[in-house]
């Protein structure tokens, strides 16, 4: 992940408005979404994928009206950021075992 693209991405988009709430559009939430994208290593599959996955979520949305989209959209980034952070963890341990079965090995 590049060092811009974290979790203060979308923490700055669910910050605006009171009480944690965005005052951003829709369509200004989708641009911060496109932008997000463009500067993490998340794949055109994934991004098909967290598409299908916000239409689905608008859809339920406004069928259940449990939130609007905004807030969808805002959830979704938020969780992006944090399946991106976990990512990196996992693959700090992942390097990190690997060396010590290379060290092991020599042993």
């Amino acid at each position: 992940m590049e060092p811009g693209a974290s979790g203060e991405d979308a923490g700055l988009l669910m910050s605006s408005g009171a009480g944690g709430r965005s005052d951003l559009s829709t369509l200004e939430l989708a641009q911060k979404l496109a932008e997000l994208a463009t500067r993490t290593t998340l794949t055109e599959e994934r991004l098909g994928d967290l598409r299908k996955l916000l239409e689905t979520r608008k859809k339920k949305a406004k069928k259940y009206d449990v939130s609007s989209p905004t807030e969808v959209i805002a959830l979704l980034l938020d969780r992006i950021a944090s399946l991106e952070r976990r990512n990196d963890r996992l693959a700090d341990r992942n390097q990190m075992l690997e060396s010590v079965y290379t060290q092991l090995r020599k042993v």
